[in-house]
């Protein structure tokens, strides 16, 4: 995948999982849980809708070839590692 094709798929929430998962393999409860602690100030409405929002982003990011479910969870793919792991390029308008 080209970085064009990765900027326009790579969101703000996707990048999250990926960073995430860059520390281990997760299920969807500790990917949960580790996104809970990265923001304290969740609203609570954030917090109710966690559990459907992970399971999408999971989905999608399935579809994309960056995570796999694997024995112990979730885990970065070769490609999912190559994102995390890639600097930041700015975007242009």
């Amino acid at each position: 995948m080209s970085h064009g094709d990765v900027s326009r798929h790579l969101t703000a929430p996707r990048r999250a999982v990926l960073q995430i998962l860059a520390e281990g393999p997760a299920d969807e409860a500790g990917i949960s849980a580790a996104w809970r602690a990265s923001r304290p100030d969740m609203s609570p409405g954030h917090a109710r809708e966690l559990p459907r929002m992970i399971r999408h982003l999971l989905w999608r990011l399935e579809l994309l070839g960056w995570v796999a479910e694997g024995e112990h969870g979730y885990e970065l793919t070769e490609a999912g590692r190559s994102i995390v792991t890639a600097p930041s390029r700015p975007r242009h308008p």
